[in-house]
């Protein structure tokens, strides 16, 4: 079985990624809260301490730092050298979701 990690920014994303596994459109996997564009990832944090198959990175942008992005990805090659994906949000999670629900 793949070890897959999502990382979200807040509660949110995290119901939606739940809703998701429920309904089998993704795989099961653990969930971490953690904003990658506003914090830096410390060797202590608990999002580095397993090798992972797979990562999803779900990405806001209403605060945009680069650096910390690259910073913090470069980080997340550490556990998971090959497959990290990243998932940018267009707008607000929110309005998208609900754009989804209407379709």
């Amino acid at each position: 079985m793949s070890k897959i990690l999502y990382i979200a920014e807040g509660e949110i994303e995290k119901r939606f990624i739940d809703f998701l596994k429920h309904e089998e459109f993704i795989v099961a996997g653990r969930f971490a809260k953690f904003n990658l564009m506003q914090d830096k990832l410390k060797e202590s944090n608990n999002i580095l301490t397993r090798k992972m198959d797979k990562i999803f990175c779900i990405l806001d942008t209403d605060v945009v730092n680069i650096s910390n992005l690259l910073f913090n990805l470069k980080k997340l090659a550490d556990i998971c050298p090959k497959n990290i994906f990243t998932l940018i949000q267009n707008r607000n999670f929110k309005d998208e979701v609900n754009y989804f629900r209407r379709l």
